[in-house]
């Protein structure tokens, strides 16, 4: 193994962004220490932690020359912008406190970086769900890596450009987990008021890259702990995720469209990214963090239903947003402890009756209203008209 003094080129600056986690942000730390490869530099950025976690950095910080920490009051993503500004190092990988690397991840970027001079080498990140005696009970590595199977070196812009879509399809610049070139990315800085600045980010950095790579083997495990309130954004309700999630749509057509690399493929591959955030939406509504009310959670299913209706209707998905929203609208229902929903009673009447066709219990249901919630006004987009239209056909043929 390489002296860890050794300065070697490329050196690799690991910048995690770290606050009042001193359970897990050790083991993070150690998945770092432990690299195979050792010609890195870690940078912590620490939040000013009310628990122990600013005295263990600064213990790090005092065992190895290669870990340097600073104290800052910011959010994760100003924390990740004042990293890069202070590490050295000529490539940049960030680490969440909570997270993992594997012990070869360095080392494999390193081998691409040092023989193909690369822009950016993509990291494959595996969920992995940690129970709370710190042991693995679930993980996603495989359905993870049937999207990019294959290990590639793409090289000229026009090349990187035109594997887009494909780059996007794999989920690969979802997350600001890869190893970027610090000279490309100097002057991008993170936004700091979304949870989803790092895809942002990436949108920033993409007509920038001239050339990428990848190896298909899992190097960063996204963990997500039993332990309540663990990960940043995971179980987490934020009020301006819709608008957020437009805004990832609306940016990539557009950074397409100015690149000239905008096609019917490339439009369908970023509905259906658009459709999962949907979905993904439909969900932190049942979140214990979502601080709405029943009837205020109902109103805003089902007007963000009517935003993102033509983007579904443009694949002939309709009936998959009708679905998204009405499981979750159910729960709402399930969960709620009063039967009165103020201006969306008509639509939670509605669903009720839609769920007596989900059981089979076809006899008793109120087809009125079914056609009432249709035609409500607080349910712009018409969701429940698949399944009327699937009762009035099961009902004429009797």
């Amino acid at each position: 193994m390489e002296n860890q003094n050794m300065r070697n080129d490329p050196l690799i600056s690991v910048i995690m962004p770290v606050r009042n986690n001193e359970r897990y942000f050790p083991v993070a730390v150690k998945s770092v220490l432990a690299q195979s490869y050792s010609n890195w530099e870690l940078i912590i950025v620490e939040g000013l932690s009310t628990d122990n976690t600013s005295k263990i950095a600064d213990e790090y910080a005092n065992s190895y020359d290669n870990i340097k920490v600073y104290h800052e009051d910011e959010w994760i993503y100003e924390s990740i912008n004042l990293g890069i500004r202070y590490c050295t190092g000529d490539y940049v990988t960030v680490l969440n406190s909570d997270d993992f690397l594997e012990p070869d991840a360095l080392e494999i970027a390193a081998k691409y970086i040092q023989k193909y001079m690369i822009d950016v080498f993509l990291f494959a990140v595996k969920e992995v769900a940690i129970n709370s005696d710190g042991e693995i009970y679930d993980e996603n590595g495989e359905a993870v890596l049937k999207r990019m199977s294959r290990e590639f070196v793409i090289k000229g812009k026009d090349k990187v450009r035109n594997n887009w879509t494909n780059l996007l399809y794999s989920v690969l610049l979802n997350n600001q987990l890869n190893v970027y070139r610090k000279d490309m990315i100097k002057d991008i800085r993170f936004r700091n008021d979304v949870y989803g600045a790092d895809y942002l980010f990436n949108l920033d950095v993409l007509p920038l890259i001239e050339s990428i790579a990848y190896y298909p083997k899992c190097l960063y495990q996204f963990r997500s702990y039993q332990e309540e309130g663990m990960n940043a954004s995971v179980g987490k309700f934020y009020d301006y995720a819709h608008k957020m999630f437009n805004e990832f749509f609306f940016k990539s057509v557009q950074v397409f469209e100015t690149a000239g690399c905008i096609s019917d493929m490339a439009m369908k591959v970023l509905r259906r990214k658009r459709m999962d955030e949907f979905a993904y939406q439909m969900d932190c509504y049942l979140y214990k963090s979502c601080p709405l009310t029943p009837e205020n959670k109902l109103r805003e299913m089902f007007l963000y239903a009517n935003d993102v209706k033509p983007l579904y209707a443009a694949d002939g998905f309709v009936y998959a947003m009708e679905d998204a929203v009405l499981t979750s609208a159910k729960s709402v229902l399930d969960l709620s402890d009063t039967e009165h929903y103020g201006r969306m009673q008509t639509v939670a009447e509605g669903i009720k009756e839609i769920y007596q066709i989900k059981e089979y219990n076809l006899e008793s249901v109120d087809i009125g209203k079914i056609e009432a919630m249709v035609k409500d006004y607080y349910n712009p987009a018409h969701v429940g008209a698949d399944a009327l239209s699937k009762l009035t056909k099961a009902q004429s043929k009797k």
